[in-house]
């Protein structure tokens, strides 16, 4: 499996979709209006620039439903359904993989809540966003995705990974770099 290295400017992506991912949704420092409500979160920098970094991925994506596994905060989760106000967003108590649909869903994964869903044949279009990358069962947990056949593209974003699901995508992994 070949992973490409590439810059936030996109250097040595060839697909012009997960380009424009890159260029204009991931990289961009443009200030959007819900960024101003994270100026009082009690979280490291690094953190609430992750969940900025999710909120636009979510207004690019446009989900039907947002799935929050884990620790997040009321005010986090609260801040991603501004991104897509038509979405449905739950946060499951439990880990259950039939809370899943890998249908025009996008599911946030923080480390404290990962389990391994088995990935039905039809799946997507989905993207699972993993936050915490650094961490060990973070890592792990992309990493271990990231090797499945039934993941289209994965971008490892150094703070996050983004792993997602589509058949109009060929496999494709990334690595980007700032």
């Amino acid at each position: 499996m070949k992973v490409i290295a590439s810059n936030k400017k996109g250097a040595g992506i060839h697909s012009p979709y997960i380009y424009r991912l890159v260029t204009t949704v991931l990289c961009d420092t443009f200030p959007y209006y819900a960024y101003e409500k994270s100026s009082g979160w009690a979280l490291p920098p690094a953190e609430t620039e992750q969940w900025k970094l999710f909120f636009r991925v979510v207004n690019f994506f446009q989900p039907d439903r947002i799935v929050v596994w884990g620790e997040a905060g009321n005010q986090q989760v609260a801040f991603l359904s501004e991104a897509c106000r038509k979405a449905v967003v739950e946060r499951p108590a439990e880990p259950d993989s039939g809370k899943l649909s890998f249908c025009n869903e996008l599911v946030v994964w923080t480390p404290d809540a990962l389990f391994y869903p088995e990935i039905p044949d039809e799946a997507g279009p989905a993207v699972w966003l993993v936050s915490n990358l650094h961490q060990p069962g973070a890592a792990a947990f992309f990493d271990f995705f990231r090797k499945q056949q039934k993941v289209t593209v994965t971008l490892d974003l150094q703070v996050a990974g983004m792993i997602i699901f589509s058949d109009k995508l060929q496999k494709q992994d990334f690595v980007i770099k700032n």
